[in-house]
């Protein structure tokens, strides 16, 4: 007997190859996926109602004798058909409508319809109404409120509702399929899986789909935030091996202990011209900790902007190479993959520590020498862009990966750089886009992770003012004192080129602007459509003081030091991510000089827009923020095969069920303790998860 989750779609009734492959490309693939293929809206057709009770904008079932059919010819053809009752008569309308056999049926035939009623001018129509004939023994009446679903081109949606309706029945008839104990269901107050399938598809509550915290919508939720968790907990060796705890108290004490047994990471910290901030001696013994265990590190670093990942992923490497091993260090730009070799060899300098940079915009000439040492194992630590797992670069005896911006490379670009080791590959991920505590627990799942949550000292906190775009003028003095006290200036833009069509500041009318305003001073333009080489020596030239102000694209959002840039103008401030804002501002504020973010936006402002610059202005937590972003504009897709443009979830809508992920958390871990216990029947635990668990398992 095959089992209830793997029985294909096409064993309904009166789905043929044609109807399976529509159902095929709205995701429904086996009577499973119906029973988490939610509807959008519920209609009430329990009961049909006189025509003189209407109200405007009612979705209402009616019924009556077809009157007389006419056509209207203006801008459009209408189609007009009108309908009677024992109470009154409404019009049916149906626009650039061909006519159907509906208009083919002699007067006085008995037709129920269902659609939204309009009102114009004292009178009632209904247009585009879904419509049958009572005398063929068909009706649109049915027990219960009626659940639509999303449905695609060349489907009913009535024989959609029925095969949805039929396959959550057999589900249902075929087995219990509730697997949590009744303990956790009742602290939590839930329903049954099969009580929540119930009252969402063959019983529903009209209150359901209005209320985002519905019991029966929480239960389905649940299912696949708990499916997620354990199915990224499969992946790993979590539950075979659980982690030892990092130590939580004396953290100096912990890294000096394991400084002894990596003697250059030891001379490296006196000699590092700052201090580790406590965020970072905590990142750092948590990564000794896991070096120090048998099994391969999966670590993510989080941390707000200037917080000082990258020196916690130098430490490390340092650590690996001191002990013959090799380190590849993969950045999304060249331009950073340069600035990281440039700053780690002044401290690597003493430390007989090789170092390369691999980019693509190298030469074959130049390229071939720097394989062929990395091959012989005669560089321990090489940084670079996606040129890093190519092909044709064999690592001797790699044994750390650091990934900088993980979310800006796909699942299978990291996993073929860790597969060039010769055997287990620690892995550390670092991002400067903060992620939501919470839901980083759920998309990262499968990565232990150490939060830097303090800033370097001395820094001087950011003033963000707003300031609408024609008062840019006002800025040229305030530029020209900056730059005469040898401060310098980033100015952002979206657009590279002025467009007739978006209408937005480009790089090139504010570098025009700029000369003509603040000609004293030298100005840079740096973009994506520069040459590589053209763009180093321009970062180059400004990291060494000799250009005043940068105006660029979003291109120096990740990465780029300058201590001695200290206002930041972003144009069309309107127009951005409260978290890519964020991003941005951070490349100033790195030294004890007072900074500036100026905001330029287009008047008027949306409400939205101007809660954004609000935002920002009065927040410098960027982890506050992103909770922020992910409320106004959604998570996106932050791991996985693709990186961007759908929601990794199905049924849970992040922007207003981020809150559930610790309660699954807090489930998952009351489900560990049963085990442990063996209260919990653990052959039943996949059950109510294996669709979602499917789907999650692809995508990672």
């Amino acid at each position: 007997m095959i089992p209830i989750y793997q029985i294909p779609i096409s064993n309904l009734k009166g789905v043929g190859p044609k109807s399976a492959e529509r159902l095929h490309h709205l995701g429904l693939h086996r009577l499973w996926d119906c029973l988490f293929y939610l509807p959008y809206t519920y209609q009430d057709r329990r009961s049909i109602r006189p025509i003189d009770t209407l109200e405007n904008e009612e979705e209402v079932l009616i019924e009556g004798e077809l009157g007389a059919i006419r056509s209207i010819r203006k801008k459009t053809e209408i189609h007009i058909a009108d309908l009677h009752d024992a109470t009154g008569s409404i019009a049916l309308q149906f626009f650039n409508f061909k006519p159907t056999n509906l208009f083919k049926l002699p007067q006085g035939t008995r037709i129920q319809c269902f659609g939204r009623i309009k009102k114009m001018q004292s009178k009632y129509f209904m247009a585009h109404p879904k419509t049958c004939v009572v005398e063929e023994d068909k009706s649109l009446v049915t027990k219960e409120w009626a659940p639509i679903y999303p449905s695609t081109a060349g489907l009913d949606a009535r024989r959609l509702q029925q095969w949805i309706q039929d396959a959550v029945q057999q589900s249902l008839n075929a087995s219990k399929l509730e697997w949590l104990p009744t303990e956790i269901l009742h602290e939590y107050q839930l329903p049954t899986l099969d009580e929540a399938l119930l009252a969402i598809h063959l019983k529903p509550d009209p209150l359901i789909l209005k209320n985002k915290n519905h019991p029966c919508l929480t239960r389905i939720k649940l299912e696949e935030l708990l499916a997620h968790l354990i199915s990224w907990r499969s992946q790993t060796e979590a539950l075979q091996q659980p982690r030892r705890h990092a130590i939580k108290n004396n953290t100096a004490k912990a890294l000096a202990d394991f400084s002894t047994q990596y003697p250059l990471v030891a001379q490296t910290l006196k000699t590092l011209p700052f201090e580790l901030t406590s965020g970072q001696q905590r990142a750092l013994v948590d990564i000794f900790m896991d070096f120090s265990e048998s099994r391969v590190m999966n670590r993510l670093i989080q941390g707000d902007v200037g917080s000082g990942k990258t020196w916690v992923a130098v430490l490390a490497a340092i650590a690996i190479a001191s002990q013959g091993d090799q380190v590849a260090f993969m950045v999304p730009t060249e331009i950073l993959a340069r600035q990281h070799a440039q700053n780690i060899r002044q401290i690597l300098g003493q430390l007989n520590i090789q170092v390369e940079v691999l980019v693509g915009a190298l030469s074959k000439n130049e390229r071939r020498p720097i394989e062929q040492r990395i091959a012989n194992g005669q560089c321990q630590l090489v940084i670079g862009t996606h040129a890093l797992f190519q092909e044709a670069i064999e690592f001797s005896q790699l044994k750390l990966v650091i990934v900088d911006e993980q979310h800006r490379f796909g699942v299978a670009q990291r996993t073929a750089l860790v597969a060039k080791g010769p055997g287990h590959v620690h892995r550390l991920m670092m991002t400067a886009t903060p992620i939501p505590r919470t839901l980083a627990q759920t998309l990262y799942a499968d990565l232990d992770t150490s939060i830097i949550d303090t800033m370097p000292l001395g820094r001087v906190p950011i003033q963000t003012l707003a300031l609408p775009s024609d008062r840019r003028d006002e800025l040229a003095h305030r530029l020209k004192n900056l730059c005469a006290q040898n401060q310098q200036v980033y100015w952002v833009c979206s657009l590279i080129e002025q467009s007739d069509s978006m209408q937005q500041q480009a790089v090139d009318q504010i570098g025009e602007w700029l000369n003509e305003n603040v000609h004293e001073f030298r100005i840079g333009i740096i973009h994506g459509r520069l040459k590589s080489e053209e763009k180093q020596n321009i970062m180059q030239d400004f990291a060494a003081e000799e250009i005043s102000i940068l105006v660029a694209t979003s291109v120096i959002e990740v990465g780029v030091h300058a201590p001695k840039a200290t206002l930041m103008v972003i144009e069309n401030a309107e127009r951005w991510g409260l978290a890519q804002l964020h991003q941005i501002r951070g490349r100033i504020g790195r030294s004890n000089l007072a900074s500036y973010c100026v905001l330029l936006y287009e008047t008027p402002l949306s409400p939205l827009a101007e809660y954004r610059i609000r935002l920002l202005r009065s927040c410098h937590d960027g982890f506050k923020l992103a909770e922020q972003d992910l409320l106004l504009r959604g998570p996106g897709e932050l791991s996985g095969q693709r990186q961007s443009g759908f929601n990794v979830f199905k049924c849970v809508e992040l922007q207003n069920d981020y809150h559930l992920i610790h309660d699954a958390q807090c489930i998952l871990d009351s489900l560990d303790q049963l085990l442990a216990k063996a209260v919990f029947d653990t052959t039943t635990k996949p059950i109510g998860t294996r669709w979602f668990h499917n789907s999650v398992s692809q995508a990672v």
